[in-house]
């Protein structure tokens, strides 16, 4: 049997909102993965990684500076193929 780890849920979860959403923000991989156990330094962790892999591009929201999520490049061509 397979165990998720926590960085399992975050990136899973930062997948499924890429897929469904045009972007999102740290909050809703929270509410997606039910983060109660999760630290904010491992979701960050997570979502960093994964931009730098090219799942996920992070941008900061201009109005309020906020970091948003979308997809990323390896994200987009894999939808291509």
């Amino acid at each position: 049997m397979v165990t998720n780890t926590k960085r399992d849920r975050v990136w899973n979860a930062a997948l499924e909102l890429a897929e469904n959403r045009e972007t999102f923000a740290l909050d809703d991989v929270y509410a997606t993965c039910d983060a109660t156990d999760l630290s904010d330094r491992t979701m960050r962790d997570v979502l960093t990684t994964m931009a730098e892999l090219d799942w996920i591009e992070k941008r900061v929201d201009p109005t309020d500076g906020r970091r948003q999520y979308a997809r990323g490049r390896k994200f987009v061509e894999d939808e291509q193929t």
